[in-house]
């Protein structure tokens, strides 16, 4: 199961946070949890414009 266990005190955080969720889940979660990754990422990536 993937959690962030720290606590968030800033949107970078949160955002930082967040990617390193993504990137984890795509690599060793569920499949149906790695396809949502994956989505999220390329949200992500599009939003920075990568």
């Amino acid at each position: 199961m993937h959690r962030m266990l720290l606590p968030i005190t800033s949107v970078t955080g949160a955002a930082t946070g967040l990617l390193e969720w993504i990137l984890q889940a795509e690599q060793d979660a569920p499949k149906p949890v790695r396809g949502f990754a994956g989505s999220l990422r390329q949200d992500h990536d599009a939003v920075r414009g990568v």
